[in-house]
C-alpha cells in the first residue's frame, strides 16, 4: 500500500475482508491515532519507534471523508 497518499483526517478501516473491528484515523502520511485500551499515535513507517506492522498487516480499508 502507498501511504504517500493519505491526508489527515482519512479513516482507515481495520480488520479481515469479513469484518471490520478496529478504527484509526489518519495524521497524514503514515502516522494515525487510535484508540486501543488508550489513545496512541502510531505509524506504519517500520522505521519508526511507534511502528505498527500488525495493524498495517489488517489494514482493509482507506475513506476519506469530504
Amino acid at each position: 500500500r502507498s501511504m504517500e497518499t493519505v491526508k489527515p483526517g482519512d479513516l482507515l478501516f481495520f480488520g479481515s475482508e469479513e469484518r471490520i473491528s478496529h478504527v484509526g484515523i489518519s495524521l497524514g502520511g503514515y502516522e494515525y491515532i487510535h484508540q486501543d485500551g488508550y489513545v496512541s499515535i502510531n505509524s506504519f513507517d517500520p522505521t519508526t519507534d511507534a511502528k505498527a506492522e500488525r495493524r498495517f498487516e489488517n489494514l482493509q480499508i482507506i475513506k476519506r471523508v469530504l
